[in-house]
Order: C-alpha cells, then sequence, then structure tokens
C-alpha cells in the first residue's frame, strides 16, 4: 500500500511545500519513503509515500518519468503480471531497465502501447496519475474492481488528487464543504456510495474507469469505462458445458495462479486468518505454492 497526491492549476504557482503538506496527508500508507515531482512550467506536483515490495533500491522510487521524458507517473498498487509484460511487450527492443519495479514495467508499458492499450494489459490492482508532458494532459486511472482508492476533484480553483481525503484536505488552500446528496445517502446507507465523496466538489474514481484532464485548462470530468464484467461477459465467444469436478478444478487452477502471482515479492510475505474459509483456503494454496 502506498499513498498517492497531486495538484494542477492554471492560476499560480506549485512547489515543493504544497505537495508535501499533502503527501503528509497519505504518509501512513507509505513509511518507507517519500518523493515528489514538480513541472514548473505545467503548475502541476505529483507526491508519493512509498510501502517498498518490488524493488527496495532507489530504482523504484516515484514518481517516475519514462525514459522518452514525455511521461511521469505516481502510482500505488502492484501490477502482477508486469515480468509477463516485459518479456511480452520488450522482447527485442534492447530497453535498459533502471531496476524491477512493476512501476517501471507500468510507465515504459504506457509509453509504448498508449494508455488505453496498457490498461487492457495489466492484471493486478492499481491507483496513479499519469502526466502526459506532449499532450499537456492529467490522467487518472483506477484498477478494474477498485482495489486502490482514488479521490479527485477541484477545491480553490486547484485541481486534486489523493489516495485518501486526508491527502486533498492537506493542501494550503483546501475550503471544504460538505457535500448535501452525499450526507443524505450516508445517513440512508451508511456509507458514502461512489462517486460521491462527503465533499462538495471531490469524487472517487469509479472501479475499471480513467479519467483525463485536457491541458487547455478545462476540466472536463467524462470518466472513460476501460473494463466492466458485464460487457466482457456478453462479448466471450466460449460456451463450455461441462461436470461438477471440471469446474472444481477450475476454479481450483485460478485460485493457484491467483495466490501464486500475489506471493511475488521482495520482502517477507504473511497472511491474516480470520478463521473462516476464505482466508484459510488462501493460506492452503499459499503453501502448495511456496518453497518454504
Amino acid at each position: 500500500m502506498c499513498g498517492i497526491v497531486g495538484a494542477w492549476t492554471n492560476i499560480e504557482r506549485l512547489d515543493r511545500q504544497a505537495i508535501e503538506l499533502m503527501i503528509k496527508g497519505v504518509e501512513g500508507r507509505g513509511p518507507d519513503s517519500q518523493g515528489s515531482w514538480v513541472s514548473k512550467d505545467d503548475n502541476i506536483v505529483f507526491g508519493h509515500a512509498r510501502l517498498a515490495i518490488l524493488d527496495l533500491s532507489s530504482a523504484g522510487q516515484q514518481p517516475m518519468t519514462s525514459k522518452c521524458g514525455r511521461y511521469t507517473i505516481v502510482y500505488n498498487g502492484e501490477i502482477y503480471n508486469h515480468l509477463e509484460l516485459r518479456c511480452d511487450h520488450f522482447k527485442g527492443k534492447n530497453i535498459k531497465w533502471r531496476g524491477s519495479s512493476d512501476t517501471e514495467t507500468l510507465i515504459e508499458l504506457i509509453s509504448l502501447l498508449g494508455l488505453a492499450s496498457a490498461l487492457r494489459e495489466l492484471n493486478g490492482m492499481f491507483a496513479f496519475g499519469l502526466w502526459d508532458n506532449e499532450k499537456k494532459q492529467l490522467t487518472l486511472a483506477r484498477d478494474r474492481v477498485g482495489e486502490k482508492p482514488l479521490y479527485y476533484g477541484i477545491n480553490s480553483g486547484v485541481f486534486l488528487f489523493s489516495s485518501e481525503l486526508k491527502g486533498i484536505t492537506a493542501f494550503s488552500k483546501w475550503k471544504g464543504k460538505i457535500c448535501k446528496n452525499a450526507l443524505s445517502a450516508y445517513m440512508y446507507y451508511r456509507n458514502v456510495p461512489a462517486p460521491l465523496s462527503i465533499y462538495e466538489g471531490i469524487f472517487k474514481l469509479l472501479p475499471g474507469h480513467y479519467v483525463s484532464v485536457g491541458g487547455n485548462g478545462s476540466v472536463v470530468f467524462d470518466p472513460v469505462n476501460f473494463w466492466n464484467m458485464k460487457n466482457i461477459i456478453i462479448e466471450s465467444k466460449e460456451v463450455r458445458y461441462v461436470n461438477e469436478d471440471e469446474y472444481v478444478e477450475d476454479l481450483n487452477n485460478l485460485l493457484l495462479d491467483s495466490v501464486e502471482k500475489r506471493l511475488m515479492s521482495d520482502v517477507t510475505v504473511g497472511a491474516l486468518l480470520s478463521g473462516g474459509v476464505d482466508s484459510s483456503t488462501v493460506v492452503s494454496l499459499m503453501s502448495e505454492v511456496s518453497s518454504r
């Protein structure tokens, strides 16, 4: 778990002090290191609080800029198939990797394929902010089922985003106003349903969506749905009629593959047991695919 924050405005200059306050709001998500990036020409700043899992060296630190210099990313999550992506898309391209982090894989994949195509290749959980220096465009993206949180919106004339509301409210010129619709929904549902947040003008990015902010100074909140389970089922042309034993075997193989991918780490991996069937199953599968 890491914390990401960012701010963009055409009204005023932003500096590292502005982003450092926002990073402090999410520092509990990333105790290992902190980083920031400022593009003064474009009045955009990124911040990152890191929990190091893959590539513990400085080569995995964020924010990170692509080798071509066009893209800069601040990212929270883990791409489970990132090593396969390196083999599938960069074989023979003579790319010199700076390290072994999935962050580097992600930003170079975007640089190679473009954002929309890269998102379709990812198997993982993620939320990220991406600056395109050529288009002067900021894009936020969230994983297929929303494992990683991401909030965004405008406050005091500044476009803000963060893993948590605390990162946004830490902005130096923050002026919070409770959203009446969100408050009403909270009283009814005992939670604030997406895309609303408790603050007016601040939203949750929906799972499986990305939203881009144009570089002409205008902000248009028009999220794009890049993945939808219902559409996947409808578009699937494979229809299988099998017996119960085959379904059980298929499910077991899927779970084994899923658990094994999630054990990829440069730090010690453990599990929390609740005593239920699900966590016990996960630990059993961990034992089956682990060497120790």
